[in-house]
């Protein structure tokens, strides 16, 4: 054994060393900012610009108009957020704007405050963005698995298609509006997806069957030539198309007809006088604005970490929340709506050829002229052609092939995708998102009581038995095991605890090692070498099996009657070091262990 271990005795692990030493060995690759001047930067972003551009500001019409808004504040958001990310964002290729994510919440917003809430709505989320920020919560929003995301993505998604059935079918009517005053008085009422759809039913006699083709053939021929010719802005072309459409089809609801013309500002500081700023100081209003300001980070960090994944880069998570709060605070002071980002459209700038965030500037200044020029026409469109935009947003949203991943991979969270979704649906997106995250964690909660170890078993003769968790022995020379065998020759057992020690998983442990310790007369090795977290019950619980496994020792000729603690690490010792059950068991001479080889002290005690 001795000879075994002066070829390994020079052997050094990760967890046995200072983390600053070993980071500063590394040959790391430093990031380096880029050399281009701006004019080398416009000139390759510029197409990428134009593409978003022109699929931007319909959706910003469209997304608009089915959170309850108006065209004008969406087209408005969109340019400002644009700005504002090309400035200060931290992804170079996240596009900020309307999107589809938040329109069933602003919906409910609309519908309990007024629509010109949704200003005071955005610089709200904004705050709360910031607060996230400073504080760094955001690292919390990467606790929300896939599974829960893409079933509140596809929820969304539905919830979205079901919004627009009015217009697809041509049944008119508005969202009920009320004022801050009044929605005090029957605040939150609740208004679930079955409460939506009723009111359809009752009125489908009054369905056009002219809207519900224009509907019908928008909708199908958008999704088979964004699907066949995906570069091509085919969004702008459904607008011009409904620009023509909408004078010729004159039974059919417009956006003037629903709106009035159009007429873009810059700003608009009208809902000052529309909806009482006190609102600002109603802790209701503020509540419902973490679910808007949750959802706005989550699917923006998201599609920028999508972003890093198709383009090989990292982007910067502090400058990106400082990005879409300074742009949700802009967007509600000018009189705007809640914005994030895309993952639709950050998609189309990097396949577009997008490296900076310049692309996103070109974008809104694109949006920016296009309004200007041509918003007056915007007017004309039927709200079927509207629809029809907005439900393509919504297929879109949906991650199919990340689906069938899922399906194919992680049955069990498949079906939390499912029933996430059904929350969505039939009672609210928020509490789906709270109900599968709560599911998850119970979940891997459950997966920490499985204990996980590795134990070999050694003779005078240094032939080795290895062990897995489920107590399978099978002949192997396991030298990575040398580390924790003392030098001296011996019978020895060692029990390596890997992952996390807690009374939660503490008896298994327990049981395995009393089997072993009552059944062969070796000294008893607990390497704590691969335990990757101990806090105080862990603490405890390592106390409770020292005591257990003591007792079972046997008292034969040939064992050391004592247990010693291998892989102890610097940060272990200082949470057990100073226990006084540890220092009564020390000065017994029950256990030994030091930062580095526990089993080097104790054969020199020997």
């Amino acid at each position: 054994m001795t000879d075994i271990h002066a070829k390994y005795h020079q052997l050094k692990r990760l967890d046995t060393i200072d983390g600053d030493d070993f980071v500063s060995g590394l040959n790391i690759e430093k990031w380096t900012k880029s050399k281009k001047n701006p004019t080398q930067k416009l000139m390759e972003n510029w197409k990428a610009g134009i593409s978003v551009g022109l699929v931007n500001l319909p959706l910003c019409v469209s997304l608009a108009v089915a959170s309850g808004s108006t065209p004008a504040a969406g087209i408005m958001s969109g340019i400002i957020s644009g700005f504002v990310s090309c400035i200060a964002g931290g992804s170079n290729y996240n596009v900020v704007g309307t999107t589809g994510a938040l329109t069933t919440f602003l919906l409910k917003i609309v519908s309990n405050y007024g629509v010109s809430s949704l200003p005071y709505m955005a610089f709200t989320t904004g705050v709360l963005t910031l607060i996230t920020k400073f504080y760094q919560l955001e690292r919390y929003i990467d606790l929300c698995p896939s599974a829960v995301n893409e079933g509140f993505t596809l929820g969304v998604a539905i919830i979205m298609v079901v919004n627009q059935m009015n217009s697809a079918l041509g049944i008119s009517g508005k969202l009920p509006e009320t004022t801050f005053e009044a929605a005090t008085l029957a605040a939150h009422e609740e208004e679930t997806l079955i409460h939506q759809i009723i009111p359809i039913l009752k009125h489908i006699d009054e369905m056009k069957i002219e809207a519900f083709i224009i509907f019908l053939v928008f909708f199908f021929s958008l999704y088979f030539l964004l699907k066949s010719y995906p570069k091509v802005p085919w969004m702008i072309v459904a607008v011009i198309f409904g620009i023509i459409i909408g004078p010729l089809v004159k039974s059919i609801d417009t956006i003037q007809s629903k709106f009035g013309i159009i007429r873009f500002q810059f700003y608009d500081f009208s809902y000052l006088n529309e909806t009482n700023p006190s609102i600002l100081f109603d802790l209701r209003f503020w509540i419902d604005s973490l679910p808007i300001a949750f959802v706005i980070l989550l699917e923006s960090l998201i599609s920028a970490k999508i972003a890093d994944g198709m383009t090989g880069t990292r982007f910067h998570k502090q400058n990106e929340m400082r990005g879409l709060a300074i742009s949700n605070i802009l967007c509600g002071v000018l009189g705007g709506i809640p914005v994030a980002s895309g993952l639709a459209r950050t998609a189309l700038n990097i396949k577009s050829g997008a490296t900076h965030k310049y692309s996103a500037g070109i974008n809104s200044a694109l949006i920016l002229v296009l309004s200007g020029i041509f918003i007056g026409f915007v007017s004309f469109i039927p709200m079927a052609v509207v629809a029809s935009m907005v439900c393509i947003a919504a297929v879109r949203m949906v991650n199919v092939q990340e689906l069938i991943n899922i399906y194919q991979n992680d049955k069990k969270n498949f079906y939390l995708l499912i029933t996430v979704a059904i929350i969505c649906v039939i009672r609210d997106p928020v509490i789906g998102v709270i109900f599968g995250m709560l599911i998850y964690m119970i979940g891997f909660c459950e997966n920490l009581t499985v204990p996980y170890c590795e134990f070999i078993t050694t003779s005078r003769g240094h032939s080795f038995k290895q062990g897995s968790r489920d107590a399978v022995t099978s002949s192997s020379n396991l030298e990575y095991h040398l580390s924790d065998i003392p030098t001296q020759d011996g019978d020895y057992f060692v029990y390596r605890i890997v992952g996390i020690l807690t009374f939660m998983n503490l008896t298994e442990h327990v049981e395995r090692i009393r089997a072993i310790a009552k059944k062969e007369d070796k000294t008893i090795i607990i390497s704590l070498r691969y335990m990757n977290f101990i806090d105080n019950d862990g603490i405890t619980a390592l106390k409770v099996l020292i005591e257990k496994v003591s007792k079972d020792i046997p008292q034969g000729p040939n064992s050391m009657n004592k247990i010693i603690i291998a892989g102890i690490t610097k940060s272990k010792l200082e949470k057990i070091n100073n226990q006084e059950w540890i220092e009564e068991l020390k000065s017994k001479n029950a256990i030994f262990f030091d930062e580095h080889s526990a089993v080097r002290r104790a054969s020199k005690t020997k």
